[in-house]
């Protein structure tokens, strides 16, 4: 067996720690079996690992597979859901709110604080003020009449920052779904 699959399966193994013995090596028997077969179909080890995905999500995908259809209840069984689920559950909890959220904000600030300072900017040349509105860049107070531009500028990097976000939750989505369809396939 090449060093490029062992160490894969140890990363597989290392991140089963709260399955038994038993779990574990059945999970990897399948994965090794899954390496296998790919290798007798003419694939090369490198775009069979490829395919497999990262190590660490694939344990998550098995363990929690392994858990949630383990039928008995006991404080072990127990330990073993809040270990799996503290791990893996709490990044969902976290990364997919707080990602969507903030994409989502900067997007609509990107137009909004644009919009609001062609108001002020017009105001100013049409001789109007608006008062609830002052643009303040630290201890710096912008001059009315360059409202505008400089909402342009945050306007364009809200958007850029709420893109880039956007497509960072679109990864870790795509990440956590390729683990659970693997497992959909076994």
């Amino acid at each position: 067996m090449e060093l490029e699959v062992k160490q894969y399966l140890s990363t597989v193994s290392t991140n089963l720690n709260y399955l038994s013995a038993t779990e574990r090596r059945e999970i990897l028997e399948e994965i090794n079996s899954h390496i296998e077969e790919s290798l007798a179909n003419h694939q090369s080890v490198t775009e069979i690992l490829k395919n497999l995905g990262d190590p660490v999500a694939l344990a998550q995908a098995f363990a929690g597979n392994n858990l949630s259809t383990n039928q008995s209840f006991n404080m072990k069984h127990l330990l073993k859901l809040f270990s799996f689920y503290t791990k893996t559950g709490l990044s969902g909890m976290i990364v997919l709110p707080f990602l969507s959220i903030l994409s989502i904000t900067l997007y609509a600030c990107a137009y909004f604080v644009v919009l609001m300072g062609l108001i002020v900017t017009i105001g100013t040349i049409l001789g109007f003020s608006f008062p609830p509105v002052v643009f303040n860049l630290g201890f710096w107070a912008a001059p009315n009449i360059l409202a505008f531009p400089i909402t342009a500028i945050f306007g364009f990097l809200f958007y850029k920052l709420s893109k880039y976000l956007w497509h960072l939750m679109k990864q870790y989505i795509s990440k956590v779904s390729s683990s659970h369809q693997l497992l959909q396939k076994k």
